[in-house]
């Protein structure tokens, strides 16, 4: 029989609550927690409902893991450096050209059939 049966059993013999919870060793306010918690459950459905709890709680911790590690994938895929020649409409710079770039020598920008395009810096500006 469970503690809160037990209770709840004694209860019914006319014994005070405070009582029965110290011969239980339990504090009468846990038992009132189980009570508004697990009130009319058998303790079939009370087990189902533990087990369900920690099943989610590990779920929610697996959720949560997938976030950063997607996080930190997403971090590390961003190009870094400074902006480019192009893209600052500054031509001062003396890089060699090189294939498939503007000429700015940081490789961010890749010229395609429309023009040159600029990729994008982790903060939103144009590389």
């Amino acid at each position: 029989m469970s503690m809160l049966r037990q209770v709840d059993v004694a209860l019914g013999k006319g014994e005070k609550a405070p009582e029965v919870c110290k011969e239980l060793g339990i504090s009468e306010q846990t038992y009132y927690r189980w009570r508004t918690k697990y009130g009319g459950m058998d303790p079939q459905r009370a087990r189902q409902l533990e087990e369900l709890q920690r099943e989610n709680a590990q779920l929610k911790r697996l959720v949560v893991d997938q976030a950063l590690d997607n996080q930190i994938l997403r971090e590390a895929a961003r190009p870094t450096g400074k902006p480019c020649a192009a893209a600052t409409g500054d031509r001062s710079r003396s890089s060699p050209r090189r294939a498939g770039t503007d000429g700015c020598g940081s490789g961010s920008c890749v010229r395609s059939g429309t023009g040159i395009t600029h990729r994008r810096c982790r903060t939103g500006n144009r590389l």
